[in-house]
């Protein structure tokens, strides 16, 4: 499936807002987890967008990164618990079976995870996560919302407190669009790295993911990157009003 979206279909303010409903009530006993959940297709500059904002914007005062799990080895000069936590394939499976991720992924026949616990170690030192995640990611942790408010109400309405979760997770997601699907193949193309396969499935999936993150109610931001200078300074101000900084 191919999107393709037109300069003149962009606004004058590159953001997009529209607020989630969400409850803003904190249940007894629960947790409230509030990261950044930053989504967008390959070669839209995320990463660059996401390392000024914390490093000439001082997204770092507010955000922190999590320690993420993997089942790859280590590499000259990463350190466990440091870089990531090393663990065995057998072993991740069996966390994801336990619950132990709010997200997951397997790349490149590895697998990796974010779990509730290194969430909650970055908000006990004073700041919240920020999740850099594909589409898929979100779509599990939305599905992970849903069936957390469906548990909660159930386990409400039987008052019994000992089966209510130990967290309540509202995130706050932002999504980086290209000004075109175009435009994101030359960024792709640029690069230089992509086979001509590889840079048309590259390309099939990004369109894909562009439609579901301009999709209307699942994001509560998209920031255009046709200017990479204004989108970082659209993604500051962006983070900054959902979160009332």
């Amino acid at each position: 499936m191919q999107t393709s979206l037109s300069m003149s279909s962009l606004q004058e303010r590159k953001v997009v807002t529209g607020a989630l409903s969400s409850s803003s009530n904190n249940r007894s006993g629960l947790l409230v987890l509030d990261p950044l959940i930053v989504c967008g297709p390959s070669g839209v500059g995320k990463g660059t967008i996401i390392q000024t904002f914390m490093e000439e914007y001082r997204g770092r005062q507010d955000f922190g990164f999590t320690v993420s799990h993997t089942s790859r080895a280590a590499r000259v000069g990463e350190e466990n618990g440091v870089h990531y936590h090393f663990t065995s394939i057998t072993s991740m499976h069996e966390l994801i079976r336990q619950g132990h991720f709010v997200e997951h992924a397997i790349v490149h026949d590895n697998v990796y995870g974010t779990s509730w616990a290194s969430m909650q170690a970055v908000q006990d030192n004073g700041f919240r996560c920020l999740l850099d995640i594909d589409t898929q990611g979100v779509q599990r942790i939305k599905a992970m919302q849903d069936e957390a408010t469906k548990a909660t109400s159930l386990t409400e309405s039987l008052n019994d407190p000992q089966q209510q979760l130990p967290y309540l997770l509202q995130p706050k997601y932002v999504f980086i669009a290209p000004p075109s699907i175009e435009t994101l193949r030359k960024r792709l193309l640029g690069r230089a790295t992509e086979s001509e396969e590889s840079l048309q499935r590259r390309v099939g999936n990004a369109a894909q993911e562009v439609a579901y993150g301009l999709t209307a109610g699942i994001f509560d931001a998209v920031v255009y990157n046709d200017d990479l200078e204004q989108a970082c300074r659209d993604f500051d101000r962006t983070v900054r009003e959902l979160y009332n900084l």
